[in-house]
């Protein structure tokens, strides 16, 4: 992966994808590119995938801002809360470029509203936690290289948070009663 300082080392990118409901991981990936913009498109497919059914919001870091997604999923009717990049000169926030699509110009309108800020500042609660929960599991850096390897940790880390919050959870507990015991 290229490092900051222009040379390049091992080093992976993990995506993550939690659902705000309960704060169960729905997808995830890794990559070997320091590029968010890529993986905001195949990860929602892989929500979809896994749930069955494309999420009406979809809360995204402002790193994973893509026009041709934006527009994409504006089409696909997905509300899409990403801060899109800063205006430059003296245009404000909300106000559309002359080369966005009919999805982007709506996507700045929607987060230039404090309605959609207070809706963005809910992703912070969900997977800035599921985030902090990987590292408190150790989660900084891996001991083995290749994607596939590293996936296969990713996978054991999603489980795990998944059985801690299925576990700490009534309503999901509930769901398993024969399976689990939270003696």
């Amino acid at each position: 992966m290229k490092q900051p300082n222009s040379s390049f080392r091992p080093g992976y990118n993990t995506q993550l994808a939690a659902e705000t409901e309960h704060g169960l991981i729905v997808g995830l990936e890794v990559t070997t590119t320091g590029a968010d913009q890529p993986s905001l498109e195949p990860m929602l497919d892989q929500v979809q995938e896994r749930t069955g059914h494309k999420p009406a919001n979809w809360l995204a870091d402002g790193g994973f801002f893509n026009r041709e997604t934006a527009t994409k999923l504006d089409q696909e009717g997905v509300t899409l809360y990403c801060p899109p990049h800063a205006p430059k000169g003296d245009r404000t926030p909300g106000e559309a470029m002359e080369t966005d699509t009919k999805g982007v110009a709506a996507l700045r309108r929607r987060m230039a509203s404090e309605a959609s800020q207070a809706v963005y500042r809910q992703r912070a609660r969900w997977i800035e936690w599921v985030n902090a929960g990987f590292r408190r599991r150790d989660w900084r850096q891996v001991l083995v290289r290749g994607c596939t390897k590293v996936m296969t940790l990713v996978k054991w880390q999603a489980l795990t948070h998944n059985m801690i919050r299925i576990m700490r959870t009534p309503t999901l507990a509930a769901a398993f009663p024969e399976r689990l015991s939270l003696a």
